[in-house]
């Protein structure tokens, strides 16, 4: 099971580095106009790295974000609980 599990989690860190590259490669001619170019490693690093909102986040807050993404695509008002 535990094969498994390491398995599952390469797999899943492989399809997000490739989802990276492909929003790098989109990116990647802004990059270049303005001469500002960011290797891929760097921009992958930015991307997957926690920022320090979403380390110091609660369990609660992030429980109450999903109360209100849950209730705004049932289409209720914040009052509508």
């Amino acid at each position: 099971m535990k094969y498994v599990t390491k398995l599952l989690i390469a797999a899943v860190k492989s399809k997000q580095k490739d989802k990276a590259y492909q929003m790098w490669l989109v990116h990647f001619h802004h990059f270049v106009k303005k001469d500002k170019f960011i290797p891929f490693t760097d921009f992958y690093n930015d991307a997957t790295s926690p920022s320090n909102n979403e380390i110091q986040k609660s369990q609660e807050d992030i429980m109450d974000d999903v109360e209100l993404i849950l209730h705004s695509l049932r289409g209720e008002q914040n009052g509508d609980i």
